[in-house]
């Protein structure tokens, strides 16, 4: 199909996430295996096709994140990423074809299940704030992540990779309390670390 289609760039984002995001670390599972032996398949046949060059669609807290946690499934999913990664990268490195790299951010906007889902809960005041959250959460507007992805097909360079992320990362306490405001929902209950 890649030869008969015989493209000059190629755009790898698949993924079989649910719609509204995952839930648990085990449904991403299918997604995991599409990283590794998907990508591999799609950079042969890109290749194959005499394609110039494939942007490859990766996540941001991948590369932030450690090597390995005490959860089996999110290490499987790191490592996936990771076989993504290098599989693209070692192929611009070689000259099989020019590779890019996009770590997106968390996905939010307008038609985006996830964020639907999101306002939904929160305007039921189901998504708490976390007390005294510190963390720092890359998050990305898909019309931001969809320049970025066009910027990169034309110029992207070979061989890099890049963090599609906000200017400023957030909380996710922080992300929570705003979209309430801007839901004009009530604000989020506040709970302890420990209860989550």
């Amino acid at each position: 199909a890649v030869r008969e289609a015989a493209p000059t760039h190629v755009v790898h984002e698949l993924t079989a996430l649910p719609k509204a995001g995952p839930r648990s670390a085990q449904e991403l599972e299918p997604t995991n295996k599409l990283r590794d032996e998907g990508t591999r398949n799609l950079l042969r046949a890109a290749i194959a096709a005499g394609a110039q060059r494939i942007v490859v669609g990766s996540f941001a807290l991948t590369g932030a994140g450690p090597q390995q946690t005490s959860n089996a499934d999110l290490n499987r999913a790191a490592a996936a990423v990771r076989s993504m990664e290098s599989q693209v990268l070692d192929a611009a490195h070689r000259r099989d074809i020019e590779g890019v790299v996009l770590r997106y951010g968390l996905f939010y906007g307008p038609g985006n299940p996830a964020t639907d889902d999101l306002i939904a809960r929160v305007r039921k005041r189901r998504v708490p704030r976390v007390r005294n959250d510190r963390g720092q959460l890359p998050y990305i507007h898909l019309d931001d992540a969809v320049a970025a992805t066009v910027a990169a097909l034309d110029r992207g360079t070979s061989g890099s990779v890049y963090d599609i992320v906000d200017d400023h990362p957030t909380s996710f306490s922080g992300m929570v309390t705003e979209l309430a405001n801007v839901a004009g929902a009530p604000p989020p209950w506040t709970v302890p670390a420990w209860l989550l």
